[in-house]
């Protein structure tokens, strides 16, 4: 019980208790990248957040290293 009261605490601290990690890819990546503005970003943020919860990506680095692999953009 120990364990989760110091979780609880460090969520609350982290200011996640209520809300997953902020996302590292960002939209303004994706364009800077060559994307155009459009639902696709959407699309791909949202594929971005999952791999980034299975761990894949993990920084700034690996989040554009892994749009780059999947072949989203092309600039």
């Amino acid at each position: 019980i120990e364990d989760i009261m110091w979780l609880e605490k460090r969520a609350n601290e982290l200011d996640v208790m209520q809300s997953g990690p902020t996302r590292i890819l960002k939209g303004s990546h994706l364009i800077d990248m060559g994307m155009q503005q459009g639902p696709k970003i959407g699309d791909i943020l949202a594929l971005s957040y999952q791999a980034q919860m299975d761990g894949i990506i993990h920084d700034e680095e690996s989040a554009i290293a892994w749009v780059s692999y999947n072949g989203f953009c092309r600039a």
